[in-house]
């Protein structure tokens, strides 16, 4: 009971009673007394305001919506939110200590003043407050734009005016802050790997509340392939080889506006790929790109050639003993070829503007066939080769003196191709009226007794004039009536004459021939005329003499009248 003295001149009494349970409600009787007479009473019911809630707060949020938590006062279940003006009653369900609730309809990237009330019989408590935002809206346009070998580009499109945002990836987080004033934010993150796939999230940052985040993959581009080079080529190929770059299987090759995708293959080092459909003699630049997820490497550049064609039309156009004039079509522009024979090689520059090529190689032996092979070089390219074999040719003469008195020459042209033979005496032709048998134009003749002077034999095969050989033609008869075979070989420093062991034994039998002829025409003197054996006595010592000398030896055959064979060659070569 309490006593509770009014306050003269006011109309009203106002009374408070403390040391009161908070959310209790009392039953209130009031009396008025007057000379210790109370009134019958008058009676209300009233309640203690209920306590704040604690720990309200925020427990989430997305772009469009609040989660608020607070624990529950006693077992009190209305409580009201109020914020921007609205007012939310949120009933709390029995049995659990904390209240959560959701606000939804809200604008992104927003911050809102929230207070919270207990209510118990319809008494609100103080209020609580809070601020809380909504989360800002992910970004748009987040991609890779760019990528090296240790390094990854990302852009993306500004939220609203949002400055911070978040990047994460590979447990790594980065904080990047845009530039006010721009659309569009660029970030490179430096990374250590090379050919690397990463996941990347980007999330806007409002009041350190995050966006949920969007997410990409993005690498960083792959190293370049190494030993880059051409390992071959035809007429109308090149083919490439590069060292794999790791266990990357994908690379692309680019030329002349063209691209061309080579899958290698698993478990082998090299890459080899054939380029088809190229024109011959023709530079080519090429660049090689490894691919990875897409992504290229910086590229490596080389420059490779197909092979040129070969030159057509390659003949032997003149020879003689010891050189050979070789001749073929230049192929296009090409001014660069090489020769090779016998272990040699020559380079042979063509001139510009001439449509063929002709080229002489001397210092070769004579009666020898060489293989040559022709090779047109561009950028120290070669073609396949083309390949001819030509016989360096010479002229042997072989004559024979006749027991008649004339004189049987034969001409032979070792290596030529269809000779064509010519004889003359003394520079001119041979006619009939000299010759017991053939003609001009064989490689064989017999010249009539007492012909004299130079006689020459000239042979032309389908490349050239051969050298000439000839010899001084005196009289072949011997007083014995033995003759010689001699063999006549060219040869540009020394005299046309060989007398060869063939000879000297044609010489042999010879003599034993005229031996028998000797003995008939004496058994037919001694028969009609003794006084042929002083004759026979006579024409016997000369013999004698002549034997003497034939089996000597001597490489100068001499007559009865000291004359001599002399030869004579001529080394002129006519095309």
């Amino acid at each position: 009971m309490i006593n509770v003295p009014a306050t003269e001149g006011q109309e009203h009494v106002t009374r408070t009673i403390s040391e009161l349970t908070s959310a209790t409600k009392y039953d209130f009787s009031l009396f008025t007394v007057f000379e210790n007479v109370r009134s019958r009473g008058v009676h209300i019911t009233a309640v203690t305001a209920p306590r704040n809630t604690e720990e309200f707060k925020s427990v989430g949020q997305n772009e469009t919506s609040i989660n608020m938590q607070w624990k529950k006062v006693n077992d009190i279940l209305n409580y009201i939110l109020e914020f921007d003006g609205r007012m939310i009653n949120v009933a709390a369900s029995e049995g659990q200590e904390h209240v959560t609730h959701t606000i939804s309809e809200l604008t992104s990237a927003t911050k809102y003043d929230f207070s919270l009330f207990t209510v118990f019989e319809n008494v609100r408590s103080r209020g609580v407050h809070i601020t809380a935002v909504t989360a800002p809206r992910n970004t748009e346009e987040f991609k890779s734009v760019g990528q090296n070998e240790n390094s990854v580009t990302l852009q993306w499109r500004k939220v609203n005016d949002i400055l911070n945002y978040v990047i994460l990836f590979s447990g790594s987080e980065i904080n990047v802050a845009a530039s006010e004033g721009q659309e569009h934010v660029t970030h490179t993150i430096s990374l250590v790997t090379s050919g690397t796939k990463y996941d990347f999230s980007l999330f806007t940052v409002f009041e350190n509340v995050r966006s949920r985040g969007v997410h990409i993959a993005a690498v960083t581009a792959p190293r370049n392939p190494e030993e880059f080079k051409s390992v071959g080529q035809n007429e109308n190929s090149v083919t490439l080889q590069w060292k794999k770059v790791n266990d990357i299987l994908n690379y692309v090759i680019l030329f002349s506006g063209s691209e061309i995708n080579v899958a290698a293959s698993e478990g082998r080092e090299h890459v080899t790929h054939t380029i088809s459909e190229l024109t011959s003699g023709t530079k080519y630049d090429f660049s090689l790109f490894t691919v990875f997820e897409n992504v290229r490497s910086r590229g490596v550049n080389i420059a490779a050639v197909t092979a040129p064609f070969n030159p057509e039309e390659f003949k032997p156009v003149g020879k003689n003993e010891t050189s050979i004039t070789l001749q073929w079509n230049k192929v296009n522009n090409i001014l660069n070829y090489i020769l090779e024979f016998n272990g040699r090689m020559i380079n042979v520059a063509a001139s510009e503007g001439q449509e063929h090529v002709t080229h002489t190689i001397s210092e070769l032996t004579s009666g020898t066939k060489y293989d040559f092979s022709l090779f047109t070089v561009f950028e120290n390219v070669r073609s396949r080769g083309v390949h001819i074999t030509v016989p360096v040719t010479f002229v042997v003469l072989v004559s024979e003196c006749l027991s008649q008195g004339g004189m049987s020459v034969s001409c032979f042209s070792e290596g030529a191709n269809s000779p064509q033979y010519s004889w003359t005496l003394d520079g001119h032709t041979l006619t009939d009226a000299q010759l017991l048998s053939g003609n001009n134009e064989s490689y064989s003749i017999t010249l009539k007794q007492n012909i004299y002077g130079q006689l020459v034999c000239s042979v032309r095969d389908d490349i050239s004039r051969i050298p000439t050989c000839g010899f001084i033609y005196t009289d072949c008869t011997l007083p014995n009536g033995m003759h010689i075979t001699q063999t006549v070989r060219v040869s540009s420093k020394t005299l046309c004459i060989e007398l060869t062991a063939n000879s000297m034994m044609n010489t042999d039998t010879t003599e034993d021939r005229s031996l028998l002829i000797f003995g008939v025409r004496a058994a037919v003197v001694i028969l009609l005329l003794t006084g042929i054996i002083v004759y026979f006595v006579w024409k016997k010592k000369k013999y004698q003499i002549a034997e003497g000398s034939a089996d000597s030896g001597s490489r100068t055959m001499k007559y009865q009248e000291n004359s001599f064979v002399m030869v004579e060659m001529s080394s002129a070569t006519e095309i």
